[in-house]
């Protein structure tokens, strides 16, 4: 796929490779390779509840850049994280940890 960066060097077409919703809470991650072959990585994540809260970070190599789509997704699921432990949305980190152990860089894929 090729990816379409605007005059701000945000990526207008990413591939949303992690949407989770439910009522209290919704986050997603999307990634874009670069010209130069590395990922960068962007996120949206709300807390609806009587708080609501919100943060999210454009999908633009500006930011950090990394070697494969795996690390770039970890990257900003460990951001989403600190986001909801901040506001202490324990339903929300609980969905998120299993998308973290997923990604995890560290983590050896056997299939």
């Amino acid at each position: 796929m090729t990816y379409t960066f605007n005059e701000h060097n945000v990526c207008t077409n990413p591939t949303i490779v992690l949407r989770e919703s439910d009522n209290g809470y919704n986050y997603d991650v999307e990634i874009a390779q670069t010209p130069n072959g590395q990922y960068c990585t962007g996120y949206h994540a709300h807390i609806l509840d009587a708080d609501s809260a919100g943060c999210a970070s454009p999908c633009s190599p500006t930011h950090q850049q990394f070697a494969t789509d795996r690390e770039a997704v970890y990257h900003s699921l460990r951001l989403i994280e600190r986001f909801f432990q901040h506001y202490n949305c324990h339903k929300a980190l609980d969905s998120l940890q299993r998308h973290i152990d997923y990604y995890d860089p560290r983590q050896l894929t056997l299939f």
